[in-house]
C-alpha cells in the first residue's frame, strides 16, 4: 500500500510544510518508516514543536510526485489539501508540468513549452516504474518524458504483459531489489531483456525467478548467470522460495497423494508460500 503524509509547520516556526511518501504492507509498518524517516531528517512532531503530528492524506494522482521515502519541501508551493483534508489539489496559480494520471497537461495555446519543460527525473518514480522505464528505453535513462510517464502509469497494471508482471512479483519476493544503484537497475534490466526477449511470450514467475537470482548474485558472478539462463541451463534448477525446482514443488510436493501422505509433524505455513502453491494449497 501506499502512504502520503503531509508534515504541516507551526506558524511560529517559520519553516515549509512538506510531505513523505512511501509503499508499506501494512499501516503499522508504515508509521515505523515515517518514525525512522522523521528521525533521520530531525523533525520533531507534536505540541509545542517545528511540525504537528504527520496526517495521512490520500494518495495524489500526480507526475511530478516526490522521490519516495524523501522528505519534500516544495510540494506544498504547488498544491494544497482540499476542504476534506485528503485529497490533493493544483494551486490555481501554480506553475506545473503535471497532469492527472491519463489526462494530457493544461497548457495555453499561445505558449509552445520547451522540450525539457515535460522531462521528469527518473529518480523521482516508484521502483516498478523505474524498472519499466528501463524496459522501454535500450539506452540508459535518467529523465523521461510526460508521454512516456503515462505509458509506463499505463503498462504497470497490464496483466498480460509478463516482463511487468515478472518485475512486480520479483520486487514483491525480492527485498534486496530496492537496495540496487539506479545504473545497477538497468544493468538488471539489460539482462532481463537479454534472456528474455520483448518480442515474445514468457512465464513471469521465470522472469521473476531469474531477478530473484540476479539481485542475489555477486556482482561479478551475474554475467556467468545470464549465460547460464541463455544456455538453458539454469531455468530447469533455478530453486524456488521453497527450496525445490519449480518442476518438484508443482508434481512432486503439492500432488494431492503426495499431501495426503504428509505427517502432520511436516507441516508448512501457508502464507509463506508462493501465491500458485498457496492457491493449491487451498485447493
Amino acid at each position: 500500500m501506499e502512504f502520503f503524509h503531509l508534515l504541516k509547520a507551526s506558524q511560529k516556526s517559520g519553516k515549509k510544510d512538506a510531505v513523505i511518501w512511501f509503499t508499506a504492507k501494512s499501516a503499522a509498518r508504515a508509521n515505523l518508516q515515517l518514525d525512522v524517516a522523521l528521525e533521520d531528517a530531525e523533525i520533531e512532531t507534536g505540541r509545542g514543536k517545528d511540525y504537528a503530528k504527520p496526517i495521512r492524506t490520500d494518495f495524489p494522482v500526480f507526475n511530478d510526485l516526490p522521490e519516495e521515502e524523501a522528505i519534500d519541501f516544495t510540494w506544498c508551493e504547488r498544491y494544497v489539501l482540499s476542504d476534506d483534508g485528503r485529497t490533493w489539489q493544483l494551486k490555481p496559480d501554480a506553475v506545473s508540468g503535471s497532469a492527472v494520471e491519463g489526462a494530457a497537461p493544461e497548457v495555453p495555446a499561445e505558449a509552445s513549452p520547451a522540450p525539457t519543460d515535460e522531462l521528469r527525473p527518473l529518480a523521482r518514480l516508484r521502483l516498478p516504474q523505474r524498472l519499466i522505464a528501463h524496459l522501454l528505453n535500450d539506452a540508459e535513462q535518467d529523465q523521461i518524458s510526460l508521454a512516456q510517464h503515462i505509458e509506463i502509469g499505463a503498462l504497470e497494471f497490464k496483466e498480460e504483459d509478463s516482463h511487468v508482471q515478472g518485475f512486480l512479483k520479483a520486487i514483491e519476493n525480492t527485498p534486496d531489489i530496492r537496495e540496487l544503484t539506479a545504473h545497477v537497475e538497468w544493468k538488471l534490466v539489460k539482462a532481463v531483456k537479454n534472456v528474455f526477449p520483448l518480442d515474445k511470450e514468457h512465464e513471469a514467475e521465470l522472469i521473476a525467478s531469474f531477478v530473484n537470482a540476479w539481485v542475489k548474485a555477486e556482482a561479478n558472478q551475474r554475467g556467468q548467470l545470464v549465460e547460464d539462463w541463455l544456455s538453458g541451463k539454469q531455468p530447469a534448477t533455478q530453486p524456488t522460495e521453497t527450496g525445490t525446482s519449480g518442476a518438484e514443488s508443482c508434481d512432486e510436493k503439492f500432488s494431492v497423494e503426495k499431501w495426503r501422505e504428509t505427517p502432520l509433524t511436516e507441516l508448512h505455513t501457508v502464507a509463506a508460500l508462493p501465491f500458485r502453491q498457496r492457491l493449491l494449497a487451498q485447493f
